[in-house]
């Protein structure tokens, strides 16, 4: 039984999937937490104000410079973080000749997710798969309730296929292939894109990733090429020039503090947040620790901090995607979202205690999670099983999130 607080909304507010009847399944959802709860307030006395001129949480406001430094090294490019970003943007470097430094908090490389998106490459092109791009540029934006920066979407809309086909090339070099996948919303009312790609890699290329590929491709690549990776080094502060130009960073490690100096740039690529509790409370009450997140455990916020503290103006953070299609009986991307997506996201969402809809299925995201997180009650949601296919029902019924009933009455009752 899900407790509903003073405020109206529960601790944890659930949707459910179902084939032909309800699954426990979903988005976790939560209260509002008191802003006090979320981060101490800020102290000023010395210290430097961030970019907006206020600070609400200590993390606003710079702390004093680092000068116990154990070490320093010198290098042309500094990135932060060893995902796939910053294992991409270190290959790309030290391919074209760069002096590439690449420091991670963790003790190894890391990504997340099956595959990639590309708007074309030449694997659509051999299969005659062409991305409607104006629809598809609406919908995108669409979907996220026109929370988007519209000039990335047009930056990937124009790249993606010179990015896909460098990716491709590494994922051949080592005899591999690519598989455009076709599992995508054929629904002539809310129609999906193609260009999903999924790596085919033999095992005696000896990749240790167990997931997408691309990260580890990339780290492979750029360490043929030179870069050099420095693990267990999370970056705590950010090195300013006289100019006030950032030009290096500082990472704790078990020797002491090291400062990294870079004479052309510094890229930070240190991925989502969604792991750092503080951190996402201040873009969105919401979001307490009954949340689950599929981001891996390293997307946290320290370098994000770093970033503002050092007078940076983040943009946009509390933008924050909720995937309205996960089972909150699974620990992060588990069984459900592999089928829940493509194939029953748009049949009808109950409140179970008062058996009405919650929202408009055709909905964007945002307003569909909106819907859930206020409903304050445990949603399900009811499908027909012959609107599903392939391997996802039966390994969702296995894992206990899906359950099937004959009839609408055996699922009411």
């Amino acid at each position: 039984m899900t407790e509903i607080n003073a405020k109206g909304l529960s601790r944890r507010a659930f949707f459910g999937l179902g084939a032909t009847g309800a699954a426990v399944a979903g988005l976790t959802g939560c209260s509002p937490a008191p802003q006090s709860d979320a981060a101490a307030p800020a102290t000023t006395g010395d210290t430097t104000m961030p970019a907006t001129g206020t600070a609400t949480y200590e993390w606003e406001i710079a702390p004093e410079p680092i000068t116990d430094i154990a070490s320093t090294v010198d290098t042309d490019i500094l990135v932060i973080g060893a995902g796939l970003s910053g294992c991409a943007c270190a290959a790309a470097a030290a391919e074209k000749g760069g002096k590439v430094t690449v420091v991670e908090k963790t003790g190894s490389f890391n990504g997340r997710g099956g595959g990639f998106g590309a708007i074309n490459s030449r694997y659509m092109e051999a299969q005659n798969i062409v991305v409607d791009k104006v629809n598809a540029k609406q919908h995108w934006i669409a979907q996220c309730a026109s929370r988007t920066n519209e000039d990335l979407i047009v930056k990937f809309f124009n790249n993606s296929e010179e990015a896909s086909n460098w990716l491709i090339d590494k994922c051949e070099a080592l005899g591999g292939s690519a598989m455009v996948g076709a599992f995508y919303s054929h629904d002539d009312v809310y129609a999906e894109q193609p260009g999903y790609h999924m790596f085919m890699i033999p095992e005696e290329a000896g990749l240790t990733s167990t997931g997408f590929a691309g990260a580890e491709l990339c780290y492979l690549d750029a360490v043929k090429d030179g870069a050099e990776f420095v693990f267990d080094s999370p970056a705590v502060q950010l090195v300013k020039d006289d100019s006030g130009k950032v030009c290096g960073c500082i990472c704790e490690t078990s020797e002491g503090y090291v400062q990294y100096n870079a004479a052309k740039g510094v890229v930070l690529a240190t991925g989502g947040f969604g792991r750092d509790l503080e951190f996402r409370l201040a873009q969105d009450p919401r979001l307490d620790e009954t949340v689950d997140c599929t981001n891996q455990e390293g997307a946290t916020a320290e370098s994000l901090k770093a970033a503002v503290r050092a007078g940076a103006m983040a943009v946009h953070t509390d933008w924050i995607q909720l995937l309205p299609f996960m089972s909150p009986d699974e620990q992060g991307y588990g069984v459900a979202a592999f089928y829940t997506d493509g194939q029953a996201s748009y049949a009808p969402t109950l409140c179970r205690a008062t058996g009405r809809r919650v929202v408009n299925e055709l909905t964007d995201r945002k307003r569909y999670a909106d819907a859930i997180l206020e409903t304050g009650e445990p949603c399900v949601q009811i499908t027909c099983k012959k609107a599903m296919y392939g391997e996802g029902l039966e390994n969702a019924m296995k894992a206990g999130i899906t359950h099937e009933f004959n009839s609408l009455e055996e699922a009411a009752a």
